[in-house]
């Protein structure tokens, strides 16, 4: 019984981390976008959880500013004391089309 037990958590372990990025539903049962996880992990610590800043600018309202193109290119390359790629690719633009949708 032990051994069907442990196949079973192991089994549910392994397919838990089998889905979509669009979009999942967090431990709260709050909806996560593709592009708020790679933020939280790695933009938040400068700009804050709540997008209103910190060591970074309020990026809040970064959409109501700039399109995605233009986020996509601040992300990528940089800007003042901002490095550029911190994300992969495919982060970078999950999290400029999210930062877009902010107005």
């Amino acid at each position: 019984m032990k051994k069907l037990w442990t196949a079973f958590l192991f089994t549910a372990l392994i397919t838990s981390g089998c889905s979509s990025d669009a979009v999942k539903e967090d431990d709260k049962n709050k909806v996560v976008s593709a592009g708020e996880k790679p933020y939280n992990r790695s933009c938040a610590g400068c700009h804050g959880a709540d997008l209103t800043g910190g060591a970074g600018p309020d990026i809040s309202k970064v959409g109501g500013k700039s399109n995605e193109k233009e986020i996509l290119k601040i992300i990528k390359d940089g800007k003042g004391m901002m490095p550029g790629d911190l994300l992969s690719d495919k982060d970078s633009k999950a999290v400029a089309k999210w930062l877009a949708d902010k107005k």
